[in-house]
């Protein structure tokens, strides 16, 4: 016979210990296939993140419809945490309005938990380029007028592509934007002059930019970055100028604020990992950092920001 005071602190302290031991592992959903950029930053933090959790974290691959088939699968599984989003800048501030017809709203059907990566973006021209800087670009530009220029893109609506677009509104200027399907076509014809321009991750054109072959005359975010120190900043010569193309981690809206929290700590515990830091400096990565609420903050603001800028481009849905 159990005393009836030990019953009852036995029955409050049950439901403590079946939360503190996860029953399943966290479902880490990325929405893109395996091998690529996305899946790299998720395969960097799972594992550090699994330590911190105490809970096993498992990378599940849904590829399809720009990441949109992965929000819908996060959204129809339970608002307990163990489902988790990596989204990225197209998913959470682009398809809102590339695709108008989308059966969910992230800013309303999605919390923010914790900001994972920053990939570097490198306004680069070919080696023998007459420009040596973002200026020089914008003169020859305004001077050769509507459609003197060309750039390449990885794709309508997405940061190479928008990029341009903010650039070009800032700066007063009209250039011919050339869609590619990846990174591998797009340098072959910028390094062959076919293309003037081009705004393209740090990891696709650092080799081509240590060799000589193509210049690097800025990056994107609004400060210089400690992975190219000695490149400026294309707000250095057109203020407020920032493009990011940023990952972050989501949770069905819904889940308990204790669990979000502590998916927030699993992360922030991981980008204080050396290995991780070390990892993300070889693709091109610069951690990032805020709470659940600054992040969403960040994240509402992007999608402001870049929804005119969609619909300015024409951009569609592939």
């Amino acid at each position: 016979m159990i005393p009836r005071r030990t019953f009852a602190a036995a029955t409050m302290l049950l439901p403590r210990l079946v939360q503190a031991q996860p029953s399943r592992p966290v479902s880490f959903v990325v929405g893109f296939v395996p091998g690529g950029g996305t899946d790299a930053v998720a395969r960097i933090v799972t594992p550090p993140m699994a330590a911190a959790l105490g809970q096993n974290v498992v990378v599940d691959n849904r590829p399809g419809a720009n990441g949109n088939i992965s929000v819908e699968l996060v959204l129809r599984a339970p608002a307990d945490g163990d489902t988790v989003l990596l989204g990225t800048f197209g998913m959470m501030a682009v398809n809102p309005t590339l695709y108008p017809r989308l059966p969910f709203d992230p800013g309303r059907d999605l919390a923010a938990v914790a900001p994972l990566a920053d990939v570097l973006n490198v306004l680069v021209v070919p080696g023998n380029s007459p420009y040596r800087t973002v200026a020089d670009l914008i003169a020859d530009a305004r001077r050769k007028g509507a459609g003197g220029l060309s750039y390449g893109s990885t794709g309508a609506g997405g940061p190479s592509h928008l990029g341009v677009v903010l650039l070009d509104q800032m700066a007063g200027i009209s250039t011919v934007h050339i869609p590619y399907r990846g990174g591998g076509p797009l340098n072959t014809d910028l390094l062959a002059n076919r293309l003037d321009f081009a705004l393209s991750t740090g990891p696709s054109v650092a080799p081509f930019v240590a060799s000589g072959q193509m210049r690097a005359l800025a990056i994107g975010s609004s400060e210089r970055s400690p992975l190219m120190p000695e490149v400026p900043s294309i707000a250095e010569t057109i203020p407020g100028y920032d493009v990011r193309n940023w990952y972050g981690l989501f949770v069905r809206a819904g889940t308990p604020r204790p669990r979000i929290a502590q998916l927030h700590d699993a992360v922030a515990a991981a980008l204080r990992d050396p290995a991780v830091l070390a990892a993300y400096r070889q693709q091109g990565l610069a951690a990032m950092a805020g709470s659940p609420e600054e992040f969403g903050a960040f994240v509402a603001a992007e999608r402001v920001k870049w929804a005119p800028l969609v619909r300015a481009s024409g951009a569609t849905p592939d």
